[in-house]
């Protein structure tokens, strides 16, 4: 469920670190979503949480760029 979406925001918009910040969003939330419909311990919960929470904590730099609009893109050389 990740790299689908990881990979289409890349492509769509160049930019790696976007890719990663919906990505990981999305992974938690399928985690999530598995956990609930699944009957999994709530545990995995707080690992899909915690885990999303740590990458945009890592990114936060990037996430600052994002917001103003000076992140860098990948280059499109053929």
């Amino acid at each position: 469920a990740i790299l689908p979406v990881f990979a289409g925001v890349i492509l769509a918009t160049r930019i790696s670190s976007l890719g990663s910040l919906v990505g990981s969003a999305v992974g938690g939330l399928v985690m999530i979503a598995l956990v609930s419909s699944q009957g999994l311990p709530a545990v995995y919960d707080v690992y899909a949480v915690g885990s999303v929470a740590l990458i945009w904590l890592f990114h936060r730099d990037n996430i600052a760029r994002l917001l103003a609009g000076t992140e860098r893109r990948i280059d499109r050389r053929s």
